[in-house]
C-alpha cells in the first residue's frame, strides 16, 4: 500500500510541475503587437476614429482596420523587428502603411501618390 501511495504522490508531482511549465511558456510567444489600438487621424476629409487589430497565427499576421463602420483587411502585413508595412484601400484610395512599434504606440504614415498623413495609434489594454 505504500508503494502504491508514492506511484500516485510522484505521478501529481510529476503532472503539478508539467502544467506549472506549460502555463509559464504558454505566454513566450505571444505577441506584443496582438490586439486591439485605438487611433484618431485627422485627414482632410475630416476627423476619422477607429482601431487597428493585429492577430498572429505561428508567424503569419493578418489584420484590419476600421473607421466608423467600415472596416478594411491590411494586405501584405509584415511586422518585424517592431516596424510594420501593410497596404489597405479607404475612401476611395489606396494607402501604403508603414510604421514603427514602440511599447503601446505606434507611429506611423499613411501614404498614397498624392498625400501623407502621419498616423498615431495607442494599445487597448484588455
Amino acid at each position: 500500500m505504500k508503494k502504491f501511495n508514492k506511484i500516485n504522490l510522484v505521478t501529481l508531482l510529476l503532472i503539478a510541475s508539467l502544467l506549472v511549465g506549460c502555463a509559464a511558456l504558454s505566454g513566450l510567444g505571444k505577441s506584443p503587437y496582438v490586439g486591439k489600438w485605438s487611433y484618431t487621424l485627422d485627414t482632410p476629409q475630416g476627423i476619422y476614429e477607429g482601431f487597428l487589430t493585429f492577430i498572429k497565427d505561428g508567424k503569419i499576421y493578418t489584420g484590419t482596420i476600421s473607421a466608423d463602420d467600415e472596416e478594411s483587411e491590411l494586405r501584405n502585413l509584415i511586422i518585424e523587428d517592431g516596424k510594420l508595412s501593410a497596404v489597405f484601400d479607404a475612401e476611395g484610395f489606396t494607402f501604403d502603411f508603414v510604421g514603427e512599434f514602440k511599447e503601446d504606440v505606434f507611429t506611423g504614415s499613411l501614404n498614397t501618390p498624392d498625400f501623407s498623413l502621419p498616423f498615431t495609434a495607442n494599445k487597448v489594454k484588455e
